[in-house]
């Protein structure tokens, strides 16, 4: 009636493999970059208060890709 199913051992994963640590090397860098430009733009004094709150919700909604479009746009610019 129910089919039978055979459990297969698989040998455990090491705690330390570079599978399991690679997502976290891929995604920590890009965490770091998002505050680092996030708190550089809430400083910026070169923006206005209508444009922060803009760049503040592109930054909540967009993510990582809000962070580079700030660093291309108005961070490196700044910085020249």
């Amino acid at each position: 009636m129910f089919p039978l199913v055979l459990m297969v051992a698989t040998p455990p994963v090491p705690a330390s493999s570079p599978m399991q640590l690679l997502p976290l090397a891929l995604v920590i860098p890009v965490i770091i970059f998002w505050i680092w430009m996030f708190r550089d733009m809430l400083n910026n004094g070169n923006l206005s208060d209508s444009a922060k709150s803009t760049w503040t919700v592109a930054f909540i909604f967009l993510n990582a890709f809000a962070a580079v479009f700030y660093y291309v746009y108005e961070y490196r610019s700044r910085r020249q």
